[in-house]
């Protein structure tokens, strides 16, 4: 900058950092007006996320309609300093809408279904005056999604090693195919859960799937019901194994091209 125009006076770091903050503080300001002088009622979005480097956060979405348009505002991301539970997380956002004074305006609030999510809707529920708690909140249907597409998928893992059992030709086949598949995944889900034990921060306790709300339909089955459905979906299993082997094979393949 200095040397096609030696006349330039560049801001100092200092200054940049003023006038950013400046800004921010001018810009919040506006949206708090803005949000406070809308006539309705105001719905939210929340989720929260412990980083690598295992700092717990959680984000606020605000979402209104404007002149007959949807419009969707991140309001805050905070850390929270204690782990997920659903008191931290009420704490955390009922502080970031009485920052924006609209504490009074909640019409819903849209989350996953964590059962730290849950703890955190009625501690609202007796916080907030105008929100009806459980009555008023709406639960993420992508995550709901998601979990359907769990719940199908594991019917298709690849066997495990059994010790002392019979295995079929299919099985053993199977077996042989799934070797090597995904280990990659494999190791950054065990590394991911590793730092998550170390941190002890989790969405409120048990597995990732079960703060999530996920449950395992067969943990309620009896061991024919168990049988039937293993019979059920072995061909596809050995079919979805041979594809994802394939896929493996044609990837290494087209890196030595």
């Amino acid at each position: 900058m200095k040397t096609g125009r030696p006349f330039y006076q560049l801001p100092s770091p200092r200054t940049v950092s003023r006038d950013v903050k400046l800004v921010f503080a001018k810009t919040r300001e506006r949206v708090a007006r803005m949000l406070q002088k809308y006539e309705g009622s105001l719905s939210f979005g929340t989720d929260a996320w412990t980083s690598p480097n295992h700092r717990a956060y959680v984000a606020v979405t605000v979402h209104l309609e404007i002149d007959g348009r949807p419009l969707a505002m991140l309001l805050d991301v905070v850390e929270v300093a204690k782990s997920h539970t659903g008191a931290n997380l009420a704490v955390a956002f009922a502080r970031i809408l009485k920052d924006f004074g609209i504490e009074n305006k909640v019409l819903s609030i849209t989350c996953d279904n964590a059962s730290a999510n849950d703890a955190m809707i009625e501690e609202l529920g007796d916080s907030l005056d105008r929100f009806a708690g459980q009555a008023s909140r709406t639960r993420c249907f992508a995550h709901i999604i998601n979990l359907v597409v769990k719940t199908l998928m594991r019917q298709f893992d690849a066997p495990k090693g059994k010790v002392n059992e019979v295995l079929s030709e299919a099985e053993k086949e199977l077996q042989e195919l799934a070797e090597g598949i995904d280990e990659e995944e494999t190791e950054m889900v065990q590394d991911e859960e590793d730092r998550e034990e170390g941190d002890g921060v989790t969405s409120g306790g048990g597995s990732e799937d079960e703060a999530e709300g996920w449950i395992d339909e067969r943990y309620g089955m009896t061991e024919s019901e168990k049988e039937r459905l293993e019979n059920s979906v072995r061909p596809m299993k050995l079919l979805l194994t041979k594809v994802s082997k394939y896929c493996d094979l044609m990837g290494s393949c087209t890196l030595l091209t």
